[in-house]
């Protein structure tokens, strides 16, 4: 997963946002307003959110890559805080990403806060359960529309899975342990799989790079970032970067085209 860099909308897509979101939020009982949530949702605008999606498109890392799992193409809007728990974020654009149709169904509504005693409190409500507004808190879950997931989770080169970052506090690797987990990315073998061929993909890219920087070749250069930019498992490419003292050979190639950083 990588932070992404946030973009506005047209004033034409925030007044109809804010104008859906008030339609919620005039109920003053938590279930009614559950209830208009998914009512609202289900009839929203198509034309508005054609032009919604454009941005949240841009957004995402690679050629449109769902921003969870990196793989599939993203077609999907996805609350962070889901709409059944939190109505009162269903039409607001901070709360929007843009994923895969897997992922949006693995996730569904579920979700966790960390309480004002630092707790990890999971929130997700199960379908019998009764519709009561969650206990209050900051995000318990890895949102990349807010922090890095880097600055949470790392890529382990041996096994191509994620794991909490080393020297966490006890919340924040709650937090990374949670998202790994919810999002089933260590889980899903096609996507571990699809880690280790991004990593001998970027790592022959990288050396393409290297020899055309020595060569003075720009185009060829060009060819190869655009290459790395647009392939799957972004969150790879950051890796090999941030990891690159730990590898001599990947370490030679970064010192050979320092460029390669910039990408």
């Amino acid at each position: 997963m990588i932070k992404q860099s946030p973009k506005n909308l047209q004033a034409a897509q925030v007044t109809y946002l804010s104008a859906e979101q008030l339609t919620i939020n005039v109920y003053a009982n938590y279930t009614d307003r559950v209830s208009e949530a998914n009512t609202s949702w289900g009839s929203k605008s198509a034309a508005h959110f054609k032009k919604i999606r454009s941005v949240l498109e841009s957004m995402n890392p690679g050629l449109n890559r769902c921003c969870y799992c990196e793989d599939s193409v993203a077609d999907e809007v996805e609350h962070v805080r889901p709409k059944n728990l939190y109505p009162e974020l269903t039409f607001v654009w901070d709360n929007f990403l843009y994923v895969c149709g897997q992922c949006n169904t693995i996730k569904k509504n579920k979700y966790a806060v960390v309480d004002q005693n630092n707790n990890h409190v999971v929130v997700t409500r199960m379908k019998k359960d009764p519709k009561i507004a969650p206990v209050i808190g900051g995000d318990g879950f890895v949102n990349p529309r807010k922090v890095d997931p880097l600055d949470y989770m790392y890529l382990d080169f041996s096994t191509m899975q994620y794991l909490p970052c080393y020297g966490l506090s006890v919340s924040d690797h709650e937090i990374a342990e949670f998202t790994i987990n919810i999002l089933k990315l260590n889980q899903r073998d096609i996507l571990v799989e699809g880690r280790k061929v991004a990593r001998k993909a970027f790592f022959a890219l990288a050396n393409e790079y290297a020899a055309a920087a020595q060569a003075g070749d720009q185009n060829e250069m060009n060819l190869c970032a655009n290459s790395i930019k647009k392939s799957q498992f972004s969150t790879v490419w950051a890796e090999m970067k941030r990891q690159r003292a730990n590898y001599a050979k990947l370490q030679a190639i970064f010192n050979a085209a320092p460029g390669l950083l910039t990408i």
